[in-house]
């Protein structure tokens, strides 16, 4: 009796890779395609004609020669859990992962990587003090806050926070503080140190100098928390 063909697409590549912890699913492709000098449309599509019978995950666990089990927890599009599922107005957004990270896990310096990231909760990669949050346009713009060690605590105090009263609760603070900062920055107050702090993220032999802030108004300040 024959047995019905059934074409094998998707075959383990040269070059087997690890994802990244919360990486997304175009970053490890992409990482996936450079490690094999292959562009990415030949690793989401090797046949024009073929069809494969493996879902997302098993095509991922394939190519990349990494367990099933690996590839649903290390990217977020797969997993299950809810914490993991971007979505809401704090929903997960995604950013250049910590370079010193990707670095000590990858062993490739220089190289990007994007994860999903909580948008307002993650700033701060408290290991390797850098700056990961808002306003990164690159892994080589993450500051570095070896200067700044009441930033880094900052961002201890707001995980313990969360884990004790959780999203839910934090969100709304975050929320109701963000608007009250922001009224009293349209009524003229300015941050009493932040031209300090400015000059402090700026490199040693950089030429370029940190911004001076504007003069507080009504003879006002106020000094971050």
């Amino acid at each position: 009796m024959n047995m019905p063909f059934e074409a094998v697409v998707f075959r383990p590549l040269p070059r087997p890779l690890k994802p990244f912890p919360q990486e997304t699913e175009a970053s490890f492709l992409a990482r996936l395609a450079t490690a094999n000098a292959m562009p990415v449309q030949r690793l989401q599509r090797p046949s024009h004609w073929l069809e494969s019978r493996l879902d997302p995950v098993g095509r991922l666990s394939v190519i990349s020669g990494q367990p099933r089990t690996a590839i649903r927890y290390a990217i977020p599009r797969w997993e299950r859990q809810a914490w993991n599922i971007p979505q809401g107005p704090f929903a997960a957004t995604a950013r250049w992962a910590c370079r010193r990270c990707v670095a000590r896990r990858t062993g490739t310096p220089g190289q990007g990587v994007m994860v999903w990231m909580s948008k307002h909760h993650d700033q701060v990669c408290i290991p390797h003090r850098l700056w990961i949050g808002r306003a990164v346009e690159a892994p080589a713009n993450q500051f570095d806050l070896a200067d700044l060690p009441e930033i880094v605590a900052a961002q201890k105090r707001h995980y313990r926070l969360l884990r004790r009263y959780g999203p839910d609760v934090i969100n709304v603070c975050y929320e109701q503080t963000s608007r009250f900062w922001t009224t009293l920055l349209q009524h003229g107050y300015r941050i009493s140190d932040l031209t300090q702090r400015l000059a402090r993220l700026q490199p040693g032999d950089s030429p370029t100098k940190a911004p001076s802030a504007p003069p507080p108004s009504r003879g006002s300040s106020i000094s971050s928390a």
